[in-house]
């Protein structure tokens, strides 16, 4: 139980009248250390992938460690207007566009890079391959180079 206020004696008064709302609502009131046991969101498919989860906080969150759940996505991991600048990182890094994943989910983010180049840490040559397809497959269909595989239009 917690009172917020612009000085101590708004904040106490906010706390007891929190208080007291909540000994007429009936809600049970747990004890000091008793209360309701913390629970942390599956992490099951997120841990499919460690190594590229290691690799990905580091390079791409630039994060030391951080836990990733189930649930976890990049907007978890920034307070951007929007994931671009992320996406192309991942996009340098990986060499893989995931700007397509609902929520930007990182379980599904891991999911589609690992379907993408096959199995993590990749391969140097099989990657410089990959990619060379890639941005050939891009010209051939017209589109336009993607910033981290910029295979010249003729």
């Amino acid at each position: 139980m917690s009172g917020a206020g612009d000085s101590r004696e708004a904040a106490l008064a906010d706390a007891k009248q929190k208080f007291a709302a909540r000994l007429t609502s009936g809600e049970k009131m747990w004890r000091p250390g008793t209360g309701p046991k913390l629970e942390f969101a599956s992490n099951e498919a997120a841990s499919r992938y460690p190594e590229l989860r290691d690799d990905f906080v580091h390079n791409v969150l630039g994060l030391e460690w951080a836990w990733i759940s189930d649930e976890s996505s990049l907007w978890d991991f920034h307070s951007d207007e929007d994931n671009s600048d992320i996406y192309q990182k991942i996009g340098e890094i990986y060499g893989v566009d995931v700007s397509h994943i609902a929520g930007a989910n990182l379980a599904q983010i891991f999911a589609e890079i690992t379907n993408r180049i096959g199995t993590f840490p990749e391969d140097p040559s099989v990657r410089a391959v990959r990619l060379s397809h890639d941005a050939r497959s891009r010209q051939v269909a017209g589109l336009p180079a993607l910033p981290w595989n910029d295979y010249p239009q003729t």
